[in-house]
């Protein structure tokens, strides 16, 4: 998905299509040994959903050597819709199978009452929700993994 297009009605009320090229991609922000942080800069909709977890796992598969956090920033994601909740609930299932473990920072109040209502933090594990990015990196990157397991927070 390399856009948007957008119908647009003219006075005369004839129709035509506009592109609008708009790149969206997965940022990366963070990368550690064990975590990858990264932000979204547009919200997570019915329209990108399964674009952004092919690009999410994509980006787990190709790290080297492959994080065990994959954290998602959503001061850059406004909204989410249903569609996009159900795709975060399997993404954290897909990540488990890639041996990585999903995580949020930064939710506003209001995304993280919708999250909580529509089962994706149920999904995802309260433990896993950080306040900001500071405090997902501190205790990820003093914990050892002895097991080979994602360190537990």
């Amino acid at each position: 998905m390399d856009g948007f297009v957008h119908t647009l009605q003219s006075a005369d009320g004839s129709l035509s299509a506009e592109k609008d090229i708009m790149p969206i991609h997965i940022e990366v922000d963070v990368t550690l040994p064990s975590v990858m942080i990264c932000s979204f800069k547009v919200p997570l909709s019915y329209a990108n959903a399964e674009f952004f977890m092919h690009e999410a796992l994509s980006l787990v598969r190709a790290a080297p050597p492959s994080p065990r956090w994959f954290i998602l920033r959503f001061d850059s994601i406004g909204e989410v819709d249903y569609v996009a909740a159900k795709m975060l609930m399997e993404l954290a299932d897909r990540m488990e199978r890639e041996q990585a473990t999903l995580g949020f920072t930064e939710l506003s109040p209001d995304l993280r009452s919708f999250l909580s209502d529509s089962g994706v933090l149920d999904v995802i594990g309260s433990d896993r929700v950080f306040a900001s990015v500071h405090k997902v990196c501190t205790p990820i990157k003093n914990s050892t993994l002895s097991d080979g397991q994602a360190p537990k927070l």
